[in-house]
């Protein structure tokens, strides 16, 4: 027997977020489930906290899966973290230093660099809204490597295998021609949202999720009720439920119909 759904997880970019900005109709119907108050809602990303936290604060979420599940919050409080070893983020450090790869760093609340990012790459951050970068200052590495939670690498694909066979402790995500992120691995959005989960002490079958990407599939098999947008991969597509229309065309409004959430 189905449960009814007592909490929605929602992937931001390509489901709810499209050309720079939150579709007008799902901005509405995400009011509108809060303004109920019968159902929790949680954003569930790949977004670093502060690439999410413009997101986050203009829908007014009180829970966010970040870092595809490496990070959770509840109403302000930290209920799951699994940062980078030291080691690692040292490693990366140095491997995008020795063959001059432009790097950013997030850590739980900031994103830094370590020197001044070429101007080639800017039309890369300008196209995933990126946020403010800021230069770290000498000697502070140490501060920011105990809680490093993602690094991305501003590379092209030919890359991809040389950096996966170098740190093979991390999963690599290619999100643009010149962009992936690095974590590490065996962090996934299901495991983030099964913490969340626990902490508000519901059952996953009482959980709704709708995505279009590869880091939703764990969350499609999680959740009691899944929905894969119409601009996913059909690959993507075909391990949800249910798949509504395209993020452009009121997708998110139209999972939420097939959810039987309007």
């Amino acid at each position: 027997m189905s449960h009814p759904i007592r909490i929605l997880f929602i992937d931001i970019d390509g489901t709810i977020f499209d050309d720079r900005r939150v579709i007008p109709s799902a901005r509405r119907a995400i009011e509108h489930l809060l303004q109920r108050g019968d159902i929790e809602i949680a954003l569930c990303t790949g977004r670093s906290t502060l690439h999410a936290r413009p997101v986050v604060e203009a829908l007014g979420v009180r829970h966010a899966v970040y870092f595809n599940g490496a990070l959770v919050h509840s109403d302000g409080q930290v209920v799951h973290a699994t940062s980078m070893a030291p080691d690692t983020a040292d490693g990366i450090r140095d491997f995008a230093a020795q063959h001059r790869l432009p790097a950013v760093y997030h850590t739980d609340d900031e994103a830094w660099v370590l020197d001044k990012l070429p101007e080639n790459v800017q039309p890369v951050l300008d196209a995933f809204a990126f946020p403010p970068l800021k230069l770290l200052p000498e000697g502070r590495w140490r501060h920011i490597r105990q809680r490093l939670f993602q690094a991305n690498l501003l590379m092209t694909a030919d890359w991809d295998l040389t950096v996966q066979r170098w740190f093979p402790e991390c999963l690599l995500y290619r999100w643009a021609p010149r962009g992936v992120d690095l974590q590490i691995r065996g962090s996934d959005k299901s495991l983030g949202a099964r913490a969340l989960l626990e902490h508000l002490q519901l059952p996953p079958a009482a959980a709704a999720h709708v995505g279009d990407g590869g880091n939703d599939v764990g969350m499609f098999h999680l959740v009691g009720h899944s929905v894969a947008m119409g601009n996913a991969p059909r690959d993507v597509q075909r391990q949800a439920q249910y798949v509504s229309r395209p993020v452009d065309e009121d997708g998110f409004v139209h999972a939420l119909e097939l959810l039987r959430l309007l």
